[in-house]
């Protein structure tokens, strides 16, 4: 039986990737006006983003989720100029649910947002093994 628990951790791209693709994707929109990935990037007649979005910062940032009525909802995942990598649900623009981010340096953290800040048991990892747990109560570290 699979751990429920257990923290699933995927490949990171590459910086290099990540930059690359962002680059061709603004490249091409302002060659051809608009997204080149069907169904991305929309927005409704009141001018407010709806459905899957990919975007990039300038600072080389990449996000990728849906919105809702201008507000961010859903699954996201956000990758990071410096490779860490955040993936978690949003609610009415808030982080809320269950998030995982990991960090280039090879660490990881596990928990839960409500309503945007930290909440609950939060556990982190390091590369080698070392497993702490912190408790979060709406955005306070416990004593």
């Amino acid at each position: 039986m699979k751990n429920k628990n257990a923290l699933t951790v995927r490949p990171t791209p590459a910086l290099s990737e990540l930059k690359r693709a962002g680059n061709l994707i603004r490249i091409t929109e302002r060659i051809l006006g608009k997204s080149i990935v069907p169904g991305h990037n929309r927005t409704d007649e009141q001018g407010r983003k709806q459905g899957h979005w990919v975007e990039q910062d300038a600072y080389g940032n990449v996000f990728e989720g849906a919105y809702v009525d201008d507000k961010e909802h859903d699954h996201w995942v956000e990758r990071w100029a410096d490779g860490d990598v955040y993936e978690g649900p949003y609610v009415d623009g808030k982080e809320h649910g269950d998030w995982v981010e990991r960090f280039a340096d090879g660490d990881a953290w596990k928990g839960q947002f409500v309503n945007g800040e930290r909440h609950g048991r939060w556990v982190s990892w390091k590369p080698n093994g070392t497993e702490a747990v912190t408790h979060w109560h709406h955005g306070e570290i416990m004593e």
